[in-house]
């Protein structure tokens, strides 16, 4: 009874009136807290108590902030991604995202960020995960934050931005080609390929630009690529998403993330849901069930790709084993549905297998599946396994490699400041 209860931040700043949770809490701060929440702690601290339950919060102007980097020690410097917040709100108003709602982009200022960036830096940081939704708008501060970084000296610093490809200007990609490898990598949102499908959830979007820019960041910069898509978006059915993801995995990008469509709380995502027959998930995280283009059972299976995937090739863990794999079916994506359909009638389930029966089960499907020959799929998949100073390979695997061709694949020293994930990508290049 003595303890308050304050909720606040994005999920519950919209549809209060529905959420349960809320009527669990004393008090609910809406929208940019940093006005707010202090008031409301005084109060609380001084035994009053806010007058509302739900207070709405305005949004702050930026300059008036005191940026919170300083609070991070000297061991979160050295082992943990530094998150930095170089502007706040979206100029796109995609359906599916909470970013619909922004009015406008506000951004911090550029010296403030730029001397935050340098101390930082000069105590210790070396990983930056910039949160801006776009981070290749046009503006002056991302230019001078990738100029900061490019002339910056260290090893071992590495950098994360978020971006719209279709709007990377000339000026931004030639920046970019200045970093040296293992430095940058970009999330580029892309979502869906199918311009009809786009316009429908009001996201702009050029994809034959996307597609090209994408190309231009993967074969002329070194940097690590991620690319976003969302399944389960109104009218787009099966077809439209093998497209979709064909295309992005021609591209030889590092990592493609399948995402599953989520309803939050206040996305204009919803305004279809009668027309398209939308069913959502009613618990957390609110995932899409079926639409009038995907079926429940067709979801499922498009989970669980999602999990297999991103294990077996975002992972970086089989790079060589993919190219087999990838030559199963005439589509890249059918190769990995069929894969991951393969794996689950098999074991029942696609989550809580160790590395090693992946090997297993890789070898079992494209040699009893496909017919492959056994030595030259046992010696890919041992290549990919042995990158890392793995021990432990599958012996009913390693009985079918030939005498003359046990040799690993070449292990690299690891780069200590590079994730791992980046790190098993960037070893193959």
């Amino acid at each position: 009874p003595s303890i308050s209860i304050v909720l606040g931040g994005p999920e519950v700043s919209y549809e209060t009136d529905r959420q349960s949770i809320v009527q669990y809490a004393d008090c609910v701060i809406t929208g940019e807290a940093e006005h707010e929440f202090p008031k409301v702690c005084k109060k609380i601290l001084s035994g009053l108590f806010p007058e509302k339950k739900i207070i709405h919060s305005q949004n702050p102007n930026l300059e008036d902030l005191k940026l919170p980097y300083n609070y991070y020690s000297s061991e979160d410097l050295a082992q943990k991604a530094v998150y930095i917040e170089a502007s706040r709100g979206c100029p796109f108003h995609c359906e599916f995202c909470l970013s619909a709602l922004d009015e406008s982009i506000r951004y911090f200022d550029k010296k403030v960020i730029l001397s935050a960036l340098d101390d930082l830096l000069r105590r210790g940081a070396r990983h930056f995960k910039f949160v801006d939704r776009t981070f290749n708008l046009p503006s002056e501060t991302s230019k001078a934050i990738l100029d900061f970084f490019a002339n910056s000296s260290g090893e071992g610093i590495f950098v994360h931005f978020e971006i719209v490809p279709d709007i990377l200007s000339d000026e931004i990609k030639a920046k970019l080609q200045k970093f040296p490898p293992a430095l940058i990598q970009l999330e580029a949102g892309v979502q869906s390929l199918n311009p009809e499908v786009c316009e429908l959830i009001n996201r702009r979007q050029d994809c034959k630009r996307t597609l090209e820019n994408l190309a231009f960041l993967k074969q002329r910069t070194h940097s690590y690529i991620h690319a976003d898509l969302v399944v389960g978006l109104p009218s787009e059915d099966l077809i439209s998403i093998a497209e979709g993801f064909d295309a992005l995995y021609s591209l030889d990008l590092h990592e493609i993330q399948i995402g599953i469509l989520k309803r939050l709380n206040g996305a204009p995502i919803v305004k279809h849901e009668k027309d398209y027959e939308l069913v959502f998930d009613t618990h957390a995280p609110y995932e899409i069930l079926s639409t009038s283009t995907l079926s429940f059972h067709t979801l499922q299976q498009l989970k669980r790709l999602s999990h297999v995937f991103d294990f077996i090739s975002n992972s970086g863990n089989f790079k060589k084993t993919m190219q087999l794999l990838v030559k199963t079916r005439s589509s890249s994506f059918q190769s990995f549905l069929d894969f991951s359909n393969w794996v689950y009638l098999k074991l029942g389930r696609v989550h809580s297998v160790a590395l090693e029966n992946w090997c297993e089960l890789l070898f079992a499907y494209l040699v009893e599946e496909h017919d492959l020959d056994k030595s030259k799929v046992a010696e890919v998949i041992f290549y990919d396994y042995s990158r890392k100073l793995r021990y432990g390979f599958p012996k009913m695997l390693k009985r079918y490699i030939r005498n003359d061709n046990q040799d690993a694949g070449e292990a690299k020293p690891p780069k200590k400041w590079m994730p791992k994930r980046q790190q098993q990508h960037m070893n193959y290049e």
